[in-house]
Parts: C-alpha cells; structure tokens; sequence
C-alpha cells in the first residue's frame, strides 16, 4: 500500500528546500536567497546559501514578495 506523504529524513527536506531555492533563482534569473530566508523562513542552510551565490546571480530590482498578478 502506497503512504500518503511519506516522512523523510532531516536532510532530504533540506535538499529539497535547496533544490527549489537554486532552481527558481536560476529560472528567474535573480538571486532569491532573501526571499526564501527572510520572507518565507525558508530553512536554507549554509550550503545552500553557497550554491546559491555560486551561482552570481544578481539581487531582484524589485521585492519579489510585493509582485501581484
């Protein structure tokens, strides 16, 4: 039988938030490190916070959290 929502281990979520973090930056084209940290509390550790500014990436001109349709 299939678990709904399986659990997973502390560092596979961490993966994940690093993986969404690191892939929305690199699609936006914009370094969205405040973002997910400061808006969202994303719990993004120190390797990710790395990736994502290996990436060089610039900062958003705008405040990505004040965007509307």
């Amino acid at each position: 039988m299939r678990e709904e929502n399986p659990q997973s281990d502390y560092t596979e979520t961490d993966k994940r938030y690093r993986a969404l973090a690191t892939y929305s930056s690199r699609v936006a084209g914009y370094d969205l490190t405040d973002f997910y940290v400061n808006t969202w509390a994303f719990p993004i550790d120190a390797t990710g916070k790395a990736e994502l500014a290996a990436l060089h990436l610039p900062k958003p001109p705008v405040d990505p959290s004040t965007l509307t349709d």
